[in-house]
């Protein structure tokens, strides 16, 4: 069982920047697959679509700005958008065909745990260039401060922004199944911390 536990991310402006710019650029490259795929494009599966980004960064060399993990997300979230639908009209369903995402919208960072650091209270989280890339680093590294402690033995950091300008860090974990009891009381955590109920 997956349990993902949500803290506020308190980030610079240099750092909320980097984080805008990426998502900026995650978000482009899936609406161009999603556009291409409404036209009749056959998805290719995550391998060989991923297989693509080379080409893609010759295109759009500010893709070598974002980190590289943050773009191949991308074609994993793709991925499962398409398996998802191809599930749904099999099964005789309202298929849906996964959407373009808006620009509003904050289009989620995954970073897998190994490439992030968390040290007290602070997050770091890297961007693109530099390195062996031979392309120099636009954005230096994010470090953003946790307002609750971190989880330990995540597996995933997925970064996201609500419509307030707030940014969240969401630490992915995996909990072991519990089996269920028959009778009791069953108490699902919602991670609301104030809960107000009204009268009529």
């Amino acid at each position: 069982m997956l349990l993902c536990t949500k803290i506020r991310l308190q980030v610079s402006e240099a750092d909320a920047a980097a984080l805008e710019f990426m998502q900026g650029k995650c978000r482009a490259l899936y609406n161009w697959w999603i556009m291409r795929l409404r036209a009749g494009e056959h998805w290719p599966g995550w391998v060989e679509a991923k297989a693509s980004l080379q080409a893609s960064r010759a295109h759009d060399p500010e893709l070598g700005y974002v980190y590289g993990k943050l773009l191949h997300e991308v074609y994993f979230r793709l991925d499962k958008a398409m398996n998802a639908f191809f599930r749904r009209a099999q099964a005789g369903e309202t298929p849906g065909f996964p959407r373009v995402r808006p620009r509003h919208a904050f289009f989620t960072l995954c970073y897998p745990a190994m490439y992030v650091k968390v040290e007290g209270d602070r997050l770091y989280l890297p961007t693109g260039g530099g390195g062996r890339t031979g392309i120099a680093k636009r954005y230096s590294n994010i470090v953003g401060h946790l307002t609750e402690p971190a989880p330990a033995d995540y597996r995933e950091v997925a970064t996201s922004r609500d419509a307030r300008g707030h940014y969240f860090a969401s630490f992915v974990t995996e909990q072991p199944e519990v089996a269920p009891r028959n009778g009791g009381i069953v108490a699902f955590d919602l991670g609301i911390k104030t809960l107000a109920i009204g009268v009529g």
